[in-house]
């Protein structure tokens, strides 16, 4: 293993469970930055030094592990994981954090007229052709597409589906949670038109009050999710796809931390 690779360090007060390592400071030439990726391996990874196992590659890393680290609460991943573990289903997750101000940037394909953005294909490049292969060297992964996943929320749920569809290569899954469609203005319609189906399985959800206190951004969530699941059974999705409404559910970490197994149960089909 790459000796860049270190323990997470677990702070007083921190959250964070399982086996966690980090890379600090891992470089991107696509986007000339540099950010700390961190690694949950699966609970028997060292004791059973034969297996291989699934990846996904999720955005906000910050949020997902550690109350320390998130801006917003954490999805509580690394107990999820656990507990798949002994339910039999045993990935390997790997935390890529949004960095200050480039979010927006990073995570939208379309140039926003306010808020940024544009620079996602760069993005999936960075993740299939600088990240993903460090991943594959340094640990023990089932490396082809069918074992490969995207999953984020909202913003990182739109670059979610645009990496499975814009890199079909690489990813063959996709967890898209509540996912914030109206960013990209409009231009998510005729994108979503001319993508074609690639074998794969997506998990989409939405909450009927992500932002209900701004009613049209909350009917925008829920519209445009609809319209997505429509394109996408229109592509061929089936049983590949598992679309759901959640009533009552905001557009918040603790809401995400309760799908989380469910979409990784229907991506790694359990």
């Amino acid at each position: 293993m790459n000796s860049n690779w270190t323990p997470y360090l677990k702070q007083e007060g921190s959250t964070a469970t399982g086996h966690l390592l980090t890379f600090k400071n891992h470089h991107s030439p696509e986007l000339d930055n540099h950010r700390d990726i961190t690694v949950c391996l699966p609970p028997r990874y060292e004791t059973h030094p034969d297996r291989r196992y699934p990846v996904l590659y999720m955005h906000d890393g910050q949020n997902l592990f550690d109350d320390l680290s998130s801006y917003s609460g954490e999805w509580q991943v690394d107990e999820s994981l656990e507990r798949l573990a002994q339910e039999g289903l045993e990935i390997i997750v790997v935390g890529i954090p949004n960095l200050a101000g480039q979010r927006d940037n990073e995570y939208n394909f379309h140039k926003h007229s306010v808020r940024g953005g544009g620079k996602a294909p760069l993005y999936i490049q960075y993740l299939a052709n600088t990240l993903k292969p460090l991943i594959d060297q340094d640990f023990r992964t089932l490396s082809d597409r069918d074992h490969t996943g995207l999953m984020g929320s909202s913003m990182g749920g739109l670059i979610s589906l645009y990496g499975f569809f814009s890199r079909p290569d690489v990813f063959a899954l996709a967890g898209v949670l509540s996912p914030a469609f109206w960013l990209t203005e409009g231009e998510y319609v005729p994108w979503l038109s001319n993508v074609i189906h690639h074998p794969g399985r997506i998990y989409m959800d939405v909450g009927d009050q992500e932002t209900a206190e701004i009613p049209w951004i909350q009917e925008a969530y829920v519209k445009d999710a609809h319209y997505t699941e429509k394109r996408l059974r229109e592509l061929g999705y089936r049983e590949e796809l598992q679309f759901q409404l959640f009533e009552g559910a905001i557009h918040h970490e603790s809401e995400w931390a309760k799908r989380f197994p469910l979409a990784v149960k229907h991506l790694y089909k359990q």
